[in-house]
């Protein structure tokens, strides 16, 4: 409503209903608009992260690998597992069966070479050989999600941006979309005007000499209900 105002239009109801089934159609389109490329914006910036990240934890999983080959070696000198400060791991046989771990969550999507869970990271190699029985090295990190931060300030900032872009062509949209309606509502308004003032013309002249005739003059009856039905009229 206070669009209208601002513009200085005063609509008939039908038209207001209108016009704001428009505007709530456009807010919708762009809202439906952006949520779309912040979801696409969202997934790049992810698989971008995650793709930095696989370098670093391929290395992890081929120094975990050799490490579990010389374990597989000398195991009857040393049962011990290998642990690193900088990750967690965990290793399972063909049939996804957990045989060793350090994680808190040993449950893994082995059909999946690297994704997140939980605010971590988890990465999944096949070694060469079944040292130990591994059929799958898993290597997990913490996500620190300044990714995710990072994607969330320019979400906000450009976001910000295209919808006061998007609203302000949506204004002038608005305004053009009205132009005809608001133009044939002057040329109305002017017909009104103009046809009343020339009915108001001659309706002022009949009324004005009405008022001059002296019915109680006139003898015929008939002529004088006559003149006062024009008169009522």
């Amino acid at each position: 409503m206070s669009v209208l105002k601002s513009l200085d239009i005063d609509l008939p109801q039908s038209e207001k209903r209108t016009l704001i089934s428009f505007l709530s159609l456009y807010v919708f389109f762009i809202t439906v608009t952006l949520g779309f490329i912040v979801f696409l914006y969202y997934g790049f910036q992810k698989d971008l992260m995650l793709q930095e990240k696989r370098t670093l934890l391929n290395e992890y999983a081929n120094e975990h690998i050799v490490q579990l080959k010389e374990l597989h070696i000398n195991f009857d000198k040393q049962r011990i597992y290998p642990r690193d400060s900088r990750y967690t791991t965990a290793i399972y046989d063909s049939d996804a069966n957990l045989i060793y771990s350090t994680l808190q969550n040993p449950k893994a999507k082995l059909d999946k070479i690297i994704y997140t869970s939980n605010e971590t990271i988890h990465y999944i190699k096949e070694p060469e050989s079944y040292y130990l029985g591994a059929q799958y090295v898993l290597i997990e990190i913490k996500d620190d999600e300044q990714w995710l931060s990072n994607v969330m300030r320019d979400v906000m900032i450009f976001g910000t941006i295209a919808f006061i872009f998007m609203v302000l062509i949506g204004y002038f949209l608005l305004r053009l979309f009205l132009k005809p309606m608001r133009d044939a509502l002057h040329l109305l308004d002017t017909f009104i005007k103009d046809t009343t003032h020339e009915l108001n013309t001659p309706v002022s002249t009949i009324v004005a000499n009405i008022e001059m005739i002296d019915t109680s003059k006139i003898d015929d009856e008939k002529l004088v209900k006559k003149i006062n039905r024009i008169d009522i009229g």
